[in-house]
């Protein structure tokens, strides 16, 4: 789980840089086609309004994952466990979060920028999905468990469970929304996730049946 979290890092600190060589808005966010001039007046704050959002919301989740890291890292320590030790596991979740990076890079390196940044999300949704899942796994085995490692557990999962959440139904709504927005179709920008703030799947599936709303 250790290297997921830092494959995490290096995807988003990827997205972030592809964001940064891209002048406002022109990255990612294109309208839609043929609207009256007031739709096209809406259409382009939107883009500029979702360009930057989405770079501080991704900046805000990398701050959120390192710190995870080391919250983890106490989980470690109180399990007298060896945050370095190498497992067969351990070496399939490397090459995965690799392979995850690797396709982030070369998209960057690509023609499009528009593509650039899908790759990027559903990247993300990928790694953060698996880290949902973990920190859920471990949510379930507190129960489980006993004395001083019980304790640290059960702290760092109090702490770390709703971020996880947020980052994953968030990026999800993202990704989604990028991508209707890429096939021109009308897109809620920023997703209905980020604005109703949800942090639980049955939040979720209700922010996106009512998407368009926000649309």
């Amino acid at each position: 789980m250790q290297v997921y979290l830092g494959h995490v890092i290096v995807i988003r600190r990827e997205g972030f840089e592809h964001h940064g060589t891209c002048p406002l808005g022109g990255a990612s966010l294109s309208g839609h086609r043929d609207r009256a001039r007031r739709r096209k007046t809406l259409r382009s704050s939107h883009r500029e309004y979702g360009y930057e959002d989405l770079k501080e919301e991704w900046n805000k989740y990398l701050d959120e994952t390192r710190t995870h890291q080391e919250i983890l890292g106490s989980v470690f320590e109180a399990a007298g466990l060896d945050i370095g030790t190498e497992s067969p596991g351990r070496s399939v979740v490397r090459q995965k979060g690799e392979a995850l990076v690797a396709a982030v890079r070369a998209a960057r390196n690509g023609d499009d920028p528009k593509i650039a940044e899908l790759v990027a999300a559903e990247s993300v949704v990928e790694a953060e999905s698996k880290n949902h899942q973990n920190w859920e796994l471990l949510g379930r085995m507190v129960e489980h468990l006993d004395g001083e490692l019980r304790e640290a557990l059960s702290e760092a999962y109090d702490e770390v469970a709703d971020q996880e959440a947020h980052h994953l139904f968030h990026t999800m709504g993202w990704a989604r929304e990028l991508w209707l927005d890429y096939l021109g179709v009308p897109a809620a920008l920023p997703p209905p996730e980020e604005e109703k703030q949800v942090a639980t799947q049955i939040g979720a599936g209700r922010a996106e049946k009512q998407r368009d709303e926000y649309v």
